[in-house]
């Protein structure tokens, strides 16, 4: 190793004047013979440089290794100095050594190689303090173009010129002086050189046993023969030659042994972590000689490794030593495994999964030699409910082996055996009621890990069996319930993702099984709310498979009167339930069963009307000083809350107002309307309205759409009733007003905020993607009162969000707009708040967090006009400037989205560029010059990379002349200068850059000079011209303003402009 030269990577620290001693024999060649190169050691093809055979074979990509070795061999025979001179030639070109300094065959003689290597290092160290090199990166861990051939062919022609020879003359000149060299080459002070050096000694222990090997299957041969040979004058032919290759095994494996333990007694502990990887990697190849191998002792710091690799690397070496498929443990090997034991049993607990996976790997095989302790099986056993997925995986791999009673990890090949399906299941439930009860959602992490290897979670009649019937405790009822959702969700989410026939195939069977038995299996569970819980979702994605699903297997189970009984069966849990997670599950079930039946559309409607009629009976009570003569064993307030909340969670399938506005909605408007009249209606009750309504609202312009969407073909039509709906639209808008306005309460604001940008958004989107030549439906206005609050609001969540420490609370994690596979940002919000208003309680760091991305993605999917051209996206873009990643995220996702519409036409890369410039206008007024110039620099970094299109081009330049006209009115002091960014990101080419300069100038005049023109003009100027026409920089190529082929030339200045409609 060593230490930092200065500011160069260079890996040598003492003061470097020309040593006295420094021979002259090291030579700087000048390389005549090599083709030119780009950069230092770098080909066009890939590959260190050089035009020697090894080097060459190196880079080749199916190099004759047989033939290279030989080629050296024989060179080696009628020249031993030129010979060597040529390996240490290949080793500093895998080094990518940036100098031209070699060692040539006259620096060999009458000298031991480390005197040469110190030479070499020496007269490198000093090229490297006059002219600077990096000896940092080399072919061995580069990635570029060739890395990957160089590592396959540089340790293959070492492990062909130690296994190439023949034995005796292996072992009596070509070995000393291969190991003399190596050795001493990986004694060097720079990293790559040692790293090469050390894979050499690697290979050629490689090809030391592979002689090995070749002549220990000679003597067994031999033996058999001897065995077998009766006749004395041929079995002395063979004992004599069984004899001598015995005894030059014994000389291989005793030279083998001493040359790998000498390199990795000190390779191994290495600084750089990349050579301790190799010494490991080469140990995990040698590893299958088990006790044989003298160098396994170095696996035991390597264990404890600073690096992940490493310790990974050590483990899996491990692994094939304490494997017993042929028999128990060797003494020493069991010796070695019980001394190992405390130190694999903590990798378990392993910051790094893979190295965690690794070990436990190795605690399987442990366990079957019996090495394991009684107490170590629980600490294992806890990992298979890790949320990392290596970790889990192998962790249950131990389980199935050691803790459960059979191994149930028996689907090889694809296929599954069925056969003790249901005694596996019930092994599963026996273990989850054991080890995990109660926390018994963990089971989704167990049936992940089980996924396709486990061929019990695919034999749905016995799982239903289990479901059903009445054989099972409570506690593994329960089990059950959570490992069929488990494995129905796992099995979803793969189809949905991947779609892969194992899913699909697994999906019908569930589907086959369970939807014609859905009302018992709901009326089964519908006692116990954490199991009605998991049944409700398992329903839900059962049916939405099959209404997402081709038609022919599993389409007709639930068609006509066969899904009749589920509706009826659907209805009660979602009126006796009251957990709110459940109740999202039936509604959705609901949505899906809608699709696949029509007969369950009056049972739902009746649901809905019944839900209906008692809202309207107890909603006009609220606020009220007495409420009547209704006895109820329930109060007043929780039964309206309850109804409300059946209606919103049912909103997202149906109708719930019955097409109703006058009356339905009118009625729910008041309601929130005296919450802020008056204050007398609680918040939890006022933010489910708030939902609703904004639901209702939705289907309303989703009806008016030409034609309607799918969503709402089952919805009640009332031309008449609809006809009010935009009024309706209207008096949410103004309500939600007052709420950002008026009321105290945060996540009413939230709520409010939500609720008009969602309702903005659908009837800007009903009246613009679902018009008509005959009939455009009417679109909500954005009131100035309301666009202000609605900044003022998103304002304040983001000032709180930013003040969160960045290390104490990172969210992760952001609905992507247009995912239809996922929950709205719109639902995740009002989930939030539904939360946090159920807890009472304060909200949390992580809750405001939320609560301000959310409704930033909001207005980043937003696309009403008056929203695009207000102060909202530039409240969001100037998230970009947020100490925060997770708040960066909300900026660049609506940057992202303008970005990708900037390329449909003219008028969107105008908006583009337009919203950009009113984010930086909009800071630039409140922050000033140097924060504005920042927001410039980093939203330009997102518009691209290179040159524009032309379109682009020319929206960023008019933009800009906008920009100019803006502030030569005046009050725009250094807003010019907060623009400079956008003409040094050099997007756009020269002479339109020259062109808006000599425009700029004609305007100039004292406004727009305190608005900082020169600045501008500076940047114009320097970014043209760049540099100076000495410079050896070349320009960029232009980019082609036509489709068509490639262009000989590049396109002419008058093309550019007249593409552009530029003057």
């Amino acid at each position: 190793g060593g230490a930092i030269f200065g500011c160069l990577k260079v890996l040598w620290s003492p003061p470097l004047h020309r040593p006295a001693y420094l021979s002259k024999r090291i030579h700087k060649c000048a390389m005549a013979d090599a083709p030119e190169m780009e950069g230092p050691n770098r080909l066009p093809g890939g590959g260190p440089s050089g035009k020697g055979p090894l080097v060459r074979a190196v880079r080749a990509k199916q190099p004759d290794l047989k033939k290279v070795a030989n080629y050296w061999l024989n060179r080696f025979d009628s020249e031993k100095y030129s010979a060597q001179a040529e390996l240490i030639e290949l080793v500093m070109a895998v080094a990518d050594v940036p100098s031209q300094t070699t060692v040539a065959k006259e620096d060999m003689k009458d000298q031991a190689p480390s005197s040469v290597v110190n030479e070499l290092t020496s007269a490198l160290a000093l090229e490297a303090s006059e002219k600077g090199g990096d000896f940092t990166q080399h072919w061995l861990v580069s990635r570029d173009k060739g890395a990957t051939r160089t590592r396959e062919n540089y340790p293959a022609i070492w492990r062909e010129l130690a296994s190439a020879p023949s034995p005796e003359t292996l072992l009596k000149d070509v070995l000393p002086r291969l190991r003399a060299w190596t050795l001493a080459l990986a004694e060097c002070r720079f990293r790559s050189i040692r790293h090469c050096a050390t894979a050499a000694g690697l290979g050629l222990v490689d090809g030391l046993q592979q002689q090995c090997n070749e002549i220990q299957g000679f003597c067994d041969t031999a033996e058999r023969r001897l065995a077998e040979t009766e006749v004395d004058s041929t079995r002395a032919q063979i004992s004599k030659e069984l004899k001598r290759q015995r005894q030059l095994l014994k000389n291989l494996l005793d030279a083998r042994d001493s040359f790998a333990a000498t390199l990795l007694s000190r390779r191994c502990k290495d600084v750089d972590a990349d050579i301790r990887y190799s010494c490991i990697e080469a140990l995990n190849r040698w590893a299958q000689l088990r006790g044989e191998a003298s160098w396994k002792q170095y696996l035991h710091f390597a264990i404890n490794d600073d690096e992940a690799k490493v310790r990974a690397a050590a483990l899996l070496a491990l692994q094939p030593l304490f494997r017993s498929d042929d028999g128990p443990l060797s003494a020493e090997v069991k010796s070695l495994a019980e001394d190992l034991r405390p130190r694999i049993l903590e990798r378990c607990h392993d910051i790094d999964a893979s190295v965690s996976a690794a070990a436990l790997r190795c605690a399987c095989d442990l366990a079957k030699a019996e090495v394991l302790k009684e107490e170590d099986y629980d600490r294992i056993t806890d990992l298979v409910w890790d949320p990392e997925a290596p970790r889990r995986d192998a962790a249950c791999l131990f389980v199935s082996r050691f803790i459960l009673q059979e191994d149930i990890f028996d689907r090889t090949n694809g296929t599954a055996d069925g056969s003790a399906a249901k005694r596996h299941l019930q092994m599963l439930l026996d273990f989850l009621v054991e080890f995990v009860k109660p926390h018994f959602e963990l089971t989704e992490r167990l049936v992940a890990s089980l996924w396709r290897k486990a061929s019990c979670l695919e034999d749905w009649d016995a799982m239903t069996s289990l479901l059903l019937g009445d054989e099972l405790a409570a506690d593994q009822h329960l089990a059950v319930a959570f490992l069929a959702e488990a494995t129905v969700r796992v099995a979803f989410d793969d189809w949905l993702t991947k779609n892969t026939m194992e899913a699909e195939a697994l999906l019908q069977r569930a589907a086959r099984a369970l939807c014609p038995r859905l009302p018992a299996l709901l009326s089964t569970f519908q006692s116990e709310k954490a199991a009605m819980l998991r049944t409700a979702s398992l329903c839900n994605y059962l049916l939405r498979f099959c209404a997402q699903s081709p038609p022919g297997p599993t389409g007709g189970l639930l068609a006509g009167s066969a899904g009749e009984p589920v509706a009826r069966a659907l209805r009660s849990p979602f009126l006796r339930q009251t957990d709110l997670e459940a109740l999202e599950h039936l509604a959705l079930a609901w949505a899906h069963l809608l699709e696949l039946c029509s007969g369950a559309r009056p049972v739902l409607h009746d649901l809905v009307k019944s839900l209906y009629d008692t809202f309207l009976q107890l909603a006009p009570l609220v606020g009220k000083p007495s409420q009547g003569e209704i006895e109820a064993e329930v109060p007043m307030p929780d039964t309206l809350l309850a109804t409300a909340q059946r209606l919103r969670i049912l909103a997202k399938a149906y109708d719930v107002s019955l097409c109703d506005v006058e009356g339905f909605v009118s009625t729910a408007l008041s309601v929130v309307d005296e919450r802020i009249q008056t204050g007398t209606v609680e918040p939890e009750l006022t933010v489910t309205l708030l939902e609703l309504l904004g639901l209702i609202s939705v289907r309303h312009a989703g009806q008016l759409m030409q034609p309607a969407l799918p969503a709402v073909a089952a919805d009640l039509r009332d031309e008449r009733q609809l006809q009010q709906a935009s009024t309706a639209a209207e008096d949410l808008l103004e309500l939600a007003t007052g709420f950002l306005t008026k009321d105290e309460d945060h996540r009413l604001k939230s709520a409010a905020f939500g609720v008009a940008l969602c309702t903005l958004s659908a009837w800007w989107n009903a009246a613009h993607f679902g018009k008509t030549e005959e009939v455009k439906p009417w679109f909500c206005q954005l009131p100035d009162a309301l666009q202000d609050a609605l900044a003022n609001h998103l304002g304040k969540l983001l000032a709180e969000a930013n003040e969160v420490p960045t290390e104490s609370v990172l969210v992760s994690g952001m609905p992507e707009p247009g995912d239809l596979l996922k929950s709205s940002a719109f639902s995740h919000l009002f989930v939030l708040l539904q939360k946090g208003l159920a807890s009472e309680s304060v909200p949390s760091d992580a809750e405001r967090i939320k609560t301000a991305r959310l409704c930033c993605l909001m207005v980043a999917t937003c696309r009403h006009a008056q929203v695009a051209a207000g102060s909202l996206p530039s409240v969001v873009l100037s998230q970009a400037r947020s100490r925060r990643e997770d708040l960066q995220q909300v900026a660049w996702t609506l940057l992202r989205r303008l970005r990708k519409e900037a390329h449909v036409g003219p008028t969107q890369a105008e908006d583009f560029f337009t919203t950009l410039l009113a984010a930086v206008k909009f800071l630039h007024k409140d922050e000033g010059t140097a924060i504005a110039k920042d927001l410039s620099f980093r939203l330009l970094q997102h518009v691209g990379v290179g040159k524009l299109t032309p379109p682009l081009q020319k929206a960023l330049l008019n933009t800009l002349r906008r920009g100019v006209v803006n502030a030569a009115a005046g009050g725009s002091a250094g807003f010019l200068e907060a623009l400079t960014p956008w003409i040094t990101k050099h997007v756009v080419e020269d002479v339109l850059i020259d062109n808006l300069a000599s425009w700029a100038k004609e305007q100039s005049n004292q406004a727009l000079q305190e608005a900082g023109l020169e600045k501008l003009l500076e940047a114009c100027e320097n970014t043209a011209k760049k540099l100076d026409p000495e410079s050896p920089e070349k320009p960029s190529k232009r980019r082609r303003i036509t489709k068509g082929g490639n262009r000989k030339t590049p396109t002419s200045t008058q093309e550019i402009k007249d593409a552009m409609e530029l003057p």
